[in-house]
């Protein structure tokens, strides 16, 4: 078996699956959890035709689902592509058409930026997941362009995904967009 970032999640689950991987808002999210939720992404990813090389973007807070994301990624040998959530709309346009994502995943903070973008980048129309942010607070519904990511994700397996092409750790797994701020110094 080759190796790649995503055993890492299949590896832990299997080794301690009840113990906690993370502490998310006072409730404990096992390496199972984890897991299975990466799993069960990256089945609905292989559903939607995402292949081997392509981007998914995520404009997430601080969540398991970031994980559970970036975990599907690296088991189906996809480039993972975190957005900044202090961008605003055109900034988030044009890294998602510099990257060309074909997926975004984004909190329901952002579903109004979103919206206001969603025609001017190249993510397919059927290709936007709306995360619904802590149960405990007031947060947006999930718009009729996108789809709910729990509500969505429950319906596949949690088998481990096979990817349609082999990957390993000379695969890329990320593209990461940084600021550097020109002062004026030379």
């Amino acid at each position: 078996m080759e190796w790649d970032i995503g055993r890492i999640a299949t590896k832990r689950a299997r080794l301690t699956p009840n113990k906690p991987a993370l502490i998310y808002e006072d409730r404990p999210v096992t390496y199972k959890e984890i897991n299975d939720n990466a799993n069960r992404v990256a089945n609905l990813l292989k559903e939607m035709g995402v292949k081997k090389g392509d981007r998914i973007s995520v404009m997430l807070l601080n969540c398991p689902e970031f994980l559970e994301v970036y975990f599907a990624a690296a088991k189906l040998g996809l480039i993972f592509v975190p957005l900044n959530f202090r961008l605003v709309g055109p900034e988030v346009e044009y890294q998602l058409n510099n990257c060309g994502a074909r997926v975004f995943m984004f909190h329901d903070k952002f579903t109004e930026m979103t919206g206001s973008i969603r025609s001017r980048i190249k993510v397919e129309k059927d290709k936007f997941i709306f995360v619904k942010r802590s149960a405990q607070e007031e947060t947006l519904s999930c718009p009729e362009w996108a789809a709910g990511y729990h509500e969505v994700i429950e319906k596949y397996p949690v088998d481990e995904p096979q990817p349609d092409k082999p990957v390993d750790m000379d695969d890329p797994l990320a593209i990461i967009y940084i600021y550097i701020r020109d002062n004026g110094s030379p």
